[in-house]
């Protein structure tokens, strides 16, 4: 029985225990595409990074290819999509050093819609998370030096754009 006047203190230890029996063990082979992942659009005439991460035991080498459009192994991840079956997808480059990371010089693609780029190093691969867009340079170029001239004057106040 208490009263509203008595105290009750309640300390107590919570102790938490994690277990796991794969939490130490190696990794399994894996390839990452970490950039891009889709849903950028890049110019035709920059060099962007591609970018992945190895997990597990890595392959010395990697390759990378693109394709555009969906072609019928372009849409998701399978491990019968480490090869290459099917003319879609285009070499950029084999023979890499798999350091995680691949200038690629997007004028050797040019201007196209619905890129995937893909990864493979022995019998891992990974494919990009979504497509992504190059856009023409000169278009974007052209357009950004075309420029809008007005003027708006008031009595009071005065507008200028050039």
């Amino acid at each position: 029985y208490m009263t509203q006047e008595d105290s009750l203190n309640i300390i107590s230890y919570l102790t938490l225990k994690l277990s796991s029996s794969i939490a130490f063990g190696v990794a399994e082979n894996e390839l990452v595409l970490t950039f891009p992942n889709g849903g950028q659009s890049f110019l035709s005439n920059e060099t962007i990074e591609v970018l992945w991460e190895t997990f597990g035991e890595s392959s010395e080498e990697v390759d990378l290819y693109y394709s555009v459009g969906q072609g019928q192994d372009s849409l998701r991840y399978k491990n019968k999509y480490c090869t290459l079956s099917s003319d879609a997808w285009v070499e950029i480059a084999s023979g890499i050093e798999n350091t995680g990371v691949y200038s690629l010089d997007l004028s050797t693609i040019g201007a196209q819609d619905s890129i995937r780029i893909k990864i493979i190093s022995g019998t891992t691969c990974d494919i990009n998370g979504h497509f992504f867009n190059i856009l023409n340079s000169s278009r974007i170029n052209n357009y950004k030096q075309q420029k809008t001239k007005f003027s708006l004057k008031s009595k009071n106040w005065r507008l200028k754009y050039l």
